[in-house]
């Protein structure tokens, strides 16, 4: 069970409402802990239901599968990550599957921690994200689907050096509407970004990391970023940057022995 609230405002009082949304989760994982070609697969079914209104909330189901391959002494690696979901059920925006993964807002189980959960007002904290879904490093509003997402997330370590290399491809629906006939024509989008990352691990998760789109497709650069009314390709470099900061695998006992860059 989880409580949320907001604050209306009248001529004379603050008018608090409350209410209550009830989330199951359903979780199935496989882990191969192999040293130079780790891999994992994660199945997951999340549902919710708000018992005031009757009314469900979410119905989803989500694949993510990643592997590792260390490829040479210094343990340096190329990865690879997958992830599929498909939306039953979503009541609102804030349930849907996201290409840039789950910002504070959209983490509706309040999973992670956010220095901005609030992405109307715009600043270089609320560029955190997270790896998850769609795991995009680009913070565009572009790539929120009610129904499919797909997405594939690749990164390699440069030798020698302290960053990594790395490039996300996506796929999902969008509806368009003929101009000649107003039918609805269903087609998929394409995505692409890519570019230079910096990370900070303990036990093969990221607690920071910084990342550089150096590259992306068009309709990514001529999308808003959210909150704004600036679109990526306006923005200057520095503000293009997003960062995850993972303080759930912060363990004060095990991240001196675990810590990698």
């Amino acid at each position: 069970r989880i409580d949320e609230g907001f604050e209306d405002y009248d001529d004379t009082t603050v008018l608090k409402t409350i209410f209550s949304n009830y989330y199951g989760q359903f979780k199935y994982t496989i882990k191969n802990k192999q040293v130079l070609k780790p891999k994992s697969l994660e199945l997951k079914y999340n549902y919710g239901f708000n018992f005031e209104n009757n009314i469900s909330l979410i119905s989803s189901l989500e694949l993510t599968v990643d592997y590792k391959h260390n490829y040479n002494d210094n343990l340096d690696d190329i990865s690879i990550r997958f992830f599929a979901g498909y939306n039953f059920i979503t009541n609102n925006s804030r349930y849907n599957l996201n290409l840039a993964g789950q910002d504070g807002f959209n983490d509706y189980l309040y999973d992670r921690t956010y220095f901005v959960r609030n992405n109307y007002y715009q600043n270089s904290l609320s560029r955190q994200t997270s790896i998850t879904q769609g795991a995009f490093k680009v913070n565009s509003g572009l790539g929120r689907s009610n129904s499919w997402l797909l997405a594939t997330n690749l990164s390699a370590k440069a030798p020698r050096l302290p960053f990594r290399f790395f490039m996300d491809i996506g796929v999902f629906p969008s509806i368009m509407v003929d101009a000649n006939t107003g039918d609805k024509i269903n087609d998929e989008n394409i995505l692409y970004a890519g570019g230079l990352s910096f990370d900070i691990k303990s036990n093969d998760k990221t607690i920071l990391g910084v990342y550089i789109p150096l590259i992306y497709s068009n309709e990514l650069g001529e999308s808003y970023e959210p909150g704004t009314n600036k679109t990526i390709d306006d923005l200057p470099l520095i503000q293009k940057i997003t960062f995850v900061f993972n303080l759930n695998e912060i363990n004060p006992f095990t991240i001196k022995k675990n810590i990698q860059p």
